[in-house]
């Protein structure tokens, strides 16, 4: 029995390292790559309905983790908890210095513009 099963449902070995986030486990990790497979083949509405499933997981995952933390006793820790789940930290608001509004509203004019039809 169990060398039909190996035949017809062999062991998959996924690998989830520590530079992946927190929310990707074996299961989300599988089902990201069926998802990849689906889009790759022209499966767009199953890979849409992949990745809904794939976000529900990922909701429900983030929600377990945030749950245990008792904001009343520690809120700093839980803002901490907060800013992992939402990956917004200090160090990712830092501006560019002499970066103006003018700046990137000309940037914005060039790439916008085709030149060809002016």
């Amino acid at each position: 029995m169990c060398d039909l099963l190996d035949q017809f449902y062999p062991v998959r070995e996924i690998t989830v390292t520590s530079s992946d986030p927190h929310y990707v486990t074996p299961a989300v990790k599988a089902m990201l790559r069926r998802k990849n497979r689906l889009m790759r083949a022209g499966r767009v509405d199953e890979a849409g309905a992949m990745a809904g499933r794939i976000r529900a997981v990922i909701t429900r995952n983030s929600a377990k983790r945030l749950q245990k933390v008792d904001t009343k006793k520690s809120p700093k820790y839980a803002w901490e908890k907060v800013r992992e789940v939402t990956r917004s930290t200090a160090k990712s608001c830092t501006l560019i210095q002499g970066l103006t509004a003018q700046d990137m509203n000309d940037h914005y004019a060039v790439i916008s513009t085709d030149g060809q039809h002016l």
